[in-house]
Order: C-alpha cells, then structure tokens, then sequence
C-alpha cells in the first residue's frame, strides 16, 4: 500500500512539473526576439510574463511592405502555453492613412514553437477585422510562416 502511494504521489509531482512553465525543452518564451516574416517584414519582440504559462507580446516592425501612404502600428497581444514547447498567441495592431486615420486592424493568431532555447518557428492566420469591434470580415483567414531567433546577451566589443 506504501510502494502505491509513494508512486501516485511521484506520478502527480512530475504531472505538476509538466504544466508548470517547463516548456518541454527546458526554454522559455519570455526575453526579446528578432525575427523575419518572407514577403512582409522583420520584426523584433519581447514577451512577458510572471511564469512560463502565458503572458503579453509587444511586437515593431521594421520596414514592412506597405500601399504607399499607409503606416503600421506596433503589435500588441497576448500568449499561453499550449504544449511542452508550443504557446498559442493573438497580436492585434492598425493599419493608417497618411493622415493618421486608421484604415485596418489587423489580428494574427497562431502557434509559436520553440525547436531549441534560440529558435522560434510560427504559424500563424492573419485576419483583418472591424477597427471599432475587432470581428473579423468575411473571407478566409491569410496562412503565413515565419521563424524568429533569441536575442542573446553579448560582451562589449573592444573599442
């Protein structure tokens, strides 16, 4: 009866570990990322958070393909984990006219998947939604795919 407990007892500590912010690989989500979408844009992003199991994104853009006239807001979102080394995310962020008039918002949803500590590969489905309401319009979300890398912490150069 003693060896049964004992083994129930182990078996809910490691089901405990498991969903407690090991992201399966022993890397986190949290810290600042660069990364390249083709066709569209770099971008650089940090992620939040107090543990390992979710949290907010702050995302910039650089230089992303645009119609002439129109600028791009940051992105702004949220992440969770959803599996030993995948964290689904949302990212909302404006599209605008020269005038500063918004024109679009923009959502991106999808899977983040950590294949080492410094790499990121995302899946993600872009909709374009109401401004006012976020709901999305008709049609079909747009697939897309991208991967990102860990901004590591480097020695100063010499000068």
């Amino acid at each position: 009866m003693r060896i049964a407990a004992f083994f129930a007892l182990v078996a809910v500590m490691l089901a405990g570990t498991a969903f407690a912010g090991d992201s399966g690989n022993g890397c986190k989500l949290q810290g600042t990322w660069y990364g390249d979408a083709p066709d569209f844009s770099r971008w650089i992003a940090n992620y939040h958070g107090a543990g390992a199991n979710e949290g907010t994104s702050d995302l910039e853009f650089i230089n992303p393909i645009l119609p002439p006239g129109t600028s791009l807001s940051s992105a702004r979102g949220v992440w969770a984990k959803s599996g030993p080394s995948t964290f689904d995310y949302t990212l909302i962020y404006f599209l605008s006219d020269a005038g500063g008039n918004i024109i679009l918002a923009i959502r991106d949803s999808g899977v983040k998947t950590l294949t080492d500590c410094n790499t990121m590969e995302i899946t993600n489905c872009t909709n374009y939604v109401d401004p006012e309401t976020l709901e999305p319009y008709p049609g079909p979300c747009v697939p897309s795919t991208a991967t990102a890398r860990r901004v590591l912490l480097q020695e100063p150069s010499e000068p």
